[in-house]
């Protein structure tokens, strides 16, 4: 079981076991973002052996209710439950135990460690099949020599952002105001990412403009946003998030992803404020 807003390096995941044989079950969002937990609810049973859900989503930002979903998979103790939580650590304040969950995976470069780093945390009564064959160390899933500057650098980020978490949350969560309010106003731009997303992510649709030229327009003045996943932006695809959450291809053609972090300035916002007011009457 996983979700229908879930990140390539997930969702692709489940579309190659349900082509080799698996029943996967990919769960509705409402108009919010936010998973049907009765759907949920009626689908868990013995026979499942997974559910994998994102704890923040990577194309507006909404918040999962992580909490309630280990409740009903507790319910079931052969199910595992694992969570991407790429966009959520050292950025939300969980309202859940980690150790409450199966399996946790997270991506280095989006709390400022170096790219082509991220870990997969595995609880000890949990046992998963090689992919990979070759030495016996870690625990003969990577096996390999370890990059440890790398390994190192993705640690030192959690110890300096963990502790920042409220911090930087109250301060981005400013900036996002702003930027919702500036932009509410707009009678051509419609905001996709729900009041209680992760502020860290802001997403429009603009309908009678393509995400990628919207892109290229705020490019000229050194914006840079992104129409999807940044790793699979390219593929040109109407975005799954969106339209699991709209039902409108012209919505999930016409989105671009605004990121704001810590080091975003209120000037910055103001800037990319007056590029997209220029739109208004395109």
């Amino acid at each position: 079981i996983t979700t229908k807003i879930e990140h390539p390096s997930v969702f692709e995941v489940f579309k190659n076991l349900e082509a080799r044989g698996y029943e996967v079950v990919y769960l509705d969002v409402d108009a919010n973002g936010i998973i049907n937990l009765t759907q949920l609810e009626e689908e868990l049973n013995k026979d499942v052996l997974l559910v994998s859900v994102m704890w923040v989503n990577n194309i507006v930002g909404s918040i999962q209710p992580i909490d309630k979903v280990i409740k009903l998979v507790k319910k079931y103790p052969k199910v595992k439950l694992h969570v991407d939580v790429v966009q959520g650590i050292c950025k939300i304040v969980p309202n859940f135990d980690f150790n409450d969950i199966d399996l946790l995976s997270l991506s280095g470069h989006k709390i400022y460690a170096p790219k082509g780093i991220g870990l997969l945390a595995v609880r000890e009564n949990v046992e998963l099949a090689s992919r990979l064959y070759g030495a016996s160390n870690q625990y003969k899933i990577k096996p390999g020599t370890l990059d440890l500057a790398l390994v190192v650098a993705l640690c030192k980020a959690v110890k300096i952002f963990a502790p920042q978490v409220e911090e930087h949350f109250i301060y981005v969560q400013a900036l996002n105001k702003q930027l919702r309010e500036k932009v509410s106003k707009f009678k051509n731009i419609i905001i996709n990412s729900p009041e209680n997303a992760s502020p860290y992510i802001f997403n429009i649709s603009i309908p009678n403009i393509q995400g990628e030229t919207l892109l290229h327009y705020l490019e000229e003045d050194e914006i840079f946003v992104s129409t999807g996943s940044a790793c699979s932006s390219k593929l040109k695809k109407p975005e799954k998030t969106i339209y699991a959450m709209t039902n409108s291809l012209e919505r999930a053609t016409t989105s671009v992803r605004i990121s704001l972090s810590h080091l975003t300035t209120s000037q910055e916002v103001e800037k990319l404020i007056k590029a997209l007011e220029k739109l208004e009457n395109v």
